[in-house]
C-alpha cells in the first residue's frame, strides 16, 4: 500500500508542477495580449496623424520628437514581435508538448 501512496504522491507533485507552469504561461500570455492591444491602439492613433502633426516618444522622463514614419514602423515591428511570441502558446501542438511531460 505504501508503494501506491508513493506513486500517487509523485504524480500529484508532477501535476502541481504542471499547474504552476500553466499558470505562469497564462500570465505571460495575458501580458503579451495586453501589450499587443496597447500597441494596436497606438498604431491606430498614429494612422490618424496628418503630415503636419508631430509625434513624440517618451524616453525616460523626456518627450522626444520622432518622425511619424519611424514611429509607425517601430510600433508595427513591436506588434509583429509580440504576435510571434504569443502565437506558439495558442496552438494545440504547444499544449500537447506541455502535457506530454506529464
Amino acid at each position: 500500500m505504501s508503494t501506491l501512496a508513493t506513486v500517487a504522491d509523485a504524480e500529484m507533485s508532477t501535476y502541481r508542477a504542471l499547474q504552476e507552469t500553466i499558470s505562469k504561461l497564462r500570465t505571460q500570455q495575458q501580458t503579451l495580449l495586453q501589450q499587443s492591444n496597447e500597441n494596436d491602439m497606438v498604431l491606430s492613433e498614429i494612422n490618424l496623424l496628418d503630415g503636419k502633426d508631430k509625434l513624440f516618444k517618451l524616453v525616460g522622463p523626456v518627450l522626444i520628437e520622432q518622425a511619424a514614419d519611424e514611429g509607425k514602423e517601430t510600433v508595427e515591428k513591436r506588434i509583429e514581435f509580440i504576435t510571434g511570441t504569443c502565437q506558439p502558446t495558442t496552438t494545440p501542438a504547444w499544449f500537447y508538448s506541455v502535457f506530454k511531460r506529464w
